[in-house]
């Protein structure tokens, strides 16, 4: 499956969640703990280990995106990344074989969530079509509003139909669009790192 997603800043955090629980559905509140691993030979590619607590359940989950940004007809772009992922029993193992491979861990990000869906009118190649809306609070960098859908196709015609209604969700939220991040969390992470 294809994540195309946005990511936006909130500023009235109390008025988002009124406005989410109108009308999307609450799932769960999620405790997302990422480390990063990168080749000194290809920093640009990454893995990714994260480790996720909702409630009592704890779970590691190992992961690897091909990312782009595709651009819009809004004057704004998306993202779109190839996701493949995979559930682990112990992240112990991996950690270690990826320093003994020589790949290092780049970054570390910590991310508290608070988790709704929403059933979409819309499918494409027979699937019917669902958004998860995230409000996110990434320290040190503040709260954000992820919304994501996944897509069985990457064809322009329906990244564009899966991007229209991105647009749309976050205009229902109540966020403008100058307020859409088309920086990646790592960046801006990476970005507060180097001024300090």
């Amino acid at each position: 499956m294809n994540e195309i997603e946005i990511k936006a800043h909130v500023y009235k955090k109390d008025e988002l969640i009124k406005k989410l629980n109108s009308f999307a559905e609450f799932k769960q509140e999620v405790f997302r703990d990422d480390t990063y691993y990168e080749s000194p030979l290809n920093p640009k590619v990454k893995i990714r280990i994260r480790k996720e607590k909702c409630g009592k359940k704890i779970r590691s989950i190992l992961t690897y995106k091909r990312k782009e940004i595709k651009s819009a007809s809004e004057n704004s772009s998306t993202e779109l990344n190839e996701e493949l992922e995979t559930e682990i029993l112990s992240s112990e193992p991996l950690e270690q074989f990826f320093c003994d491979a020589g790949l290092k861990a780049a970054l570390k990000k910590h991310k508290e969530v608070m988790d709704w869906e929403l059933e979409l009118p819309v499918s494409i190649e027979n699937t019917n079509l669902k958004a998860t809306l995230e409000l996110c609070n990434v320290p040190p960098l503040g709260y954000f509003l992820e919304i994501e859908i996944l897509s069985p196709s990457k064809k322009d015609e329906d990244v564009k139909k899966v991007q229209q209604i991105l647009f749309e969700l976050l205009e229902k939220c109540g966020i403008e669009k100058s307020c859409i991040e088309e920086k990646y969390y790592s960046e801006l992470l990476l970005q507060i790192k180097k001024n300090d």
